[in-house]
């Protein structure tokens, strides 16, 4: 969804906006905030994949009224599972809290830290959220290391992108002049009509894949369908009477057919680098050798397909 895109969805139900940080490059935010604004709507960032990633000179997560973080083992700043919640506001940050830990108040200085008293009192809905001390250690000890993986997956998937760009078909990510990705997932899209190949995109993506980690490249898949394509938001069970929400008076599932942009980006791409190898340790040499293995897979095309 881009931006343009936000203002046809708003309903008199709608109450937030939630920007998708995807692959650790920022969405326009700009321009996003400007459609909130218009409809006093909130703005809650999902940067999971976006630590350190910016948007005109601004940390994604730091833009809006409140940024989410993920530490799960996979991300770039890993503290095993878990997460945070970032807010320069104080009710926002208050409320974080209050989730966190059953609905109960932990103020400063009316915490768990003395556990001399805890009153036990519930202020709203809430969940067991808190992390573990472990956990918290670890993700330190890597916030460490943060800049120099950063450096590391830009300097990887930079080169990727020139690379790849040469190659005829091949759509490379963009990294817009105003704004910097930090690749946590380096997704490459292909155009079948652009190589010349009589197939679905979707077929063609298995051969390429096959191809390329006969090659030695470190090609996977993430994720074939996009959530809008999920069982769940075509049934909503276990959705109503006020568990998880209440849904609107015939409202019914969503259609998989008015996401056509995510479903035709999932079937024409694939992904290098996956989560055991991950693109922010590569050394360059790595990627100067799959970039030559893209060149050579796809230097027929048509032979890859099997026509």
């Amino acid at each position: 969804m881009g931006p343009a895109l936000i203002e046809a969805r708003i309903t008199p139900r709608t109450k937030a906006i939630l920007p998708v940080h995807i692959h650790g490059m920022p969405c326009d935010m700009d321009a996003i905030m400007d459609v909130a604004a218009r409809h006093s709507l909130v703005v809650v960032e999902d940067a999971a994949q976006a630590h350190l990633a910016t948007y005109r000179g601004r940390y994604a997560g730091t833009i809006g009224k409140a940024g989410a973080f993920s530490l799960q083992a996979t991300k770039n700043l890993s503290g095993i599972e878990g997460g945070f919640v970032v807010s320069d506001d104080a009710d926002v940050a208050d409320a974080a809290r209050r989730i966190r830990t059953y609905g109960e108040d932990i103020a400063d200085g009316s915490d768990l830290r003395g556990w001399y008293f805890r009153p036990y009192t519930v202020f709203s809905v809430g969940w067991n959220y808190r992390s573990n001390e472990l956990s918290a250690a670890f993700a330190r000890s890597q916030l460490r290391r943060l800049d120099e993986y950063t450096a590391i997956a830009q300097r990887n998937g930079r080169f990727l992108n020139q690379a790849l760009a040469s190659i005829p078909g091949l759509q490379p990510p963009v990294e817009p002049t105003d704004r910097t990705s930090v690749f946590h997932k380096y997704r490459v899209r292909f155009d079948v009509k652009e190589l010349g190949v009589d197939m679905p995109a979707v077929e063609f993506r298995g051969r390429l894949l096959n191809a390329l980690r006969a090659e030695g490249v470190d090609a996977v898949l993430w994720h074939t369908e996009p959530v809008t394509s999920f069982p769940i938001l075509q049934t909503h069970a276990g959705f109503g009477g006020g568990y998880p929400w209440s849904l609107a008076p015939g409202s019914g599932g969503v259609d998989p057919a008015d996401y056509p942009q995510a479903i035709d980006l999932l079937a024409s791409s694939i992904v290098v680098c996956d989560e055991v190898h991950p693109i922010m340790i590569q050394p360059l040499e790595i990627m100067e050798a799959y970039a030559a293995a893209f060149a050579k897979v796809l230097r027929d095309p048509p032979a890859l397909a099997g026509d």
